[in-house]
């Protein structure tokens, strides 16, 4: 097993926004180990909401096996607006890249079990 997090997309503009998932390398998901990071794939989150909620979502990178000297990432996507890739390495999270960060805001405190929180200021 690897680093978890709470992954949380907030929305504080004032139209619906669509989620995506792409690039997942050695991350667990579909609920293994608790990991669910395709529940943001084609998620739609209202004006002025949080997803999930309340909480976040946990994540969890593979650390193990063939992922043990590979990096973890994911990237999110927000349709129409940009994305944000996310990596861990050595039990830290990170952003590798973000193609609109003047929108996309992003937070990330890595401790025991890390917290992510992506803003979209649309």
């Amino acid at each position: 097993m690897g680093y978890g997090a709470h992954l949380t997309v907030i929305n504080n503009s004032t139209r619906d926004i669509q989620l995506f998932i792409e690039g997942i390398e050695c991350m667990y998901d579909n609920n293994e180990y608790g990991s669910n990071l395709s529940i943001f794939n084609g998620a739609q989150v209202a004006a002025g909401q949080a997803f999930p909620a309340p909480g976040g979502q946990f994540i969890e990178a593979v650390a193990s096996g063939r992922c043990f000297f590979t990096t973890s990432t994911f990237q999110l996507g927000v349709g129409g607006v940009g994305s944000v890739t996310f990596a861990d390495a050595s039990q830290s999270w990170s952003v590798s890249e973000n193609t609109n960060p003047g929108t996309l805001l992003v937070s990330i405190q890595n401790g025991e079990q890390a917290t992510i929180t992506v803003v979209y200021e649309g």
